[in-house]
């Protein structure tokens, strides 16, 4: 879930921001309907919430045993179609090359014919693959000059504190 996402699931001690109210009242009246006290919480959120004091929409767990977490309470809007759809294209190397692909052939499909091209053999092709290779370049200089990067490999990227 957090990949399609592009979150972090880490301890909540990194976490940034405060915690609502809503939240600590729910692990409260947790703690006191089964009677035990809750320990090692963890969030999932933006990986830029972890780094910076900016406000975003996390959820928050406590472990249960056996790796399985309970998620005790949920605020903004961070699990959505339009987020999951959004990260999609930079999930992986995978995704990344099927979606420049689909944008590369949208390019060539738009591209209009010519007197040129109706003599050139094979046209559409050249001119896909020269969209390809365009949209490659693009994504990946934006990629490099931004210092972003796949979602599967924020994933596992260490979490180094300050």
């Amino acid at each position: 879930m957090c990949i399609d996402y592009r979150l972090r699931f880490l301890d909540s001690y990194l976490f940034k921001n405060t915690i609502p109210e809503e939240a600590i009242s729910k692990i409260n009246a947790l703690e006191k309907e089964h009677g035990i006290y809750l320990s090692g919480f963890k969030i999932v959120a933006p990986s830029k919430t972890f780094d910076l004091e900016s406000y975003d929409d996390p959820l928050l767990f406590v472990p249960i045993g056996n790796n399985y977490y309970y998620l005790i309470h949920k605020w903004g809007n961070d699990v959505s179609v339009v987020r999951k759809w959004k990260y999609k294209p930079i999930k992986n190397i995978e995704h990344f090359l099927v979606f420049s692909l689909l944008v590369s052939i949208l390019i060539a499909v738009i591209t209009p014919e010519t007197n040129l091209s109706k003599q050139v053999p094979m046209a559409s092709a050249i001119v896909f693959l020269f969209a390809f290779k365009s949209v490659i370049a693009v994504a990946l200089y934006y990629f490099f000059m931004m210092g972003k990067n796949f979602n599967s490999e924020i994933w596992n990227r260490e979490f180094k504190e300050n």
